[in-house]
């Protein structure tokens, strides 16, 4: 599974990577001009999880575009047995 929700959030609204691109530009506020500089082939790559690395502004971008948060972009993190055997560890202080 991709580090990003992106494709998904986007489909659900019925918005194609096209469509989602210009909403990242016609969405943009004025005082973030550097959000209307994201090109297409960004949207693109983060669609098809071929960025993993994005920076802020472009995941800021892509998540007005959606109405939603930043955080809501990424996938969430499945939970293993790992981390629920972590809940039992008692921490060991040593005695001062």
């Amino acid at each position: 599974m991709g580090r990003f929700r992106i494709a998904q959030l986007a489909q659900e609204r019925g918005l194609s990577v096209s469509e989602l691109h210009r909403r990242i530009i016609e969405n943009a506020p004025p005082d973030r001009p550097e959000i209307r500089e994201i090109t297409y082939s960004t949207v693109l790559r983060l669609w098809n999880g071929k960025t993993t690395s994005p920076i802020y502004d472009t995941l800021e971008g892509i998540a007005i575009a959606l109405g939603v948060e930043v955080r809501d972009l990424f996938t969430p993190k499945e939970k293993t047995e790992t981390d629920d055997a972590h809940k039992n560890i008692v921490p060991h202080y040593a005695d001062a």
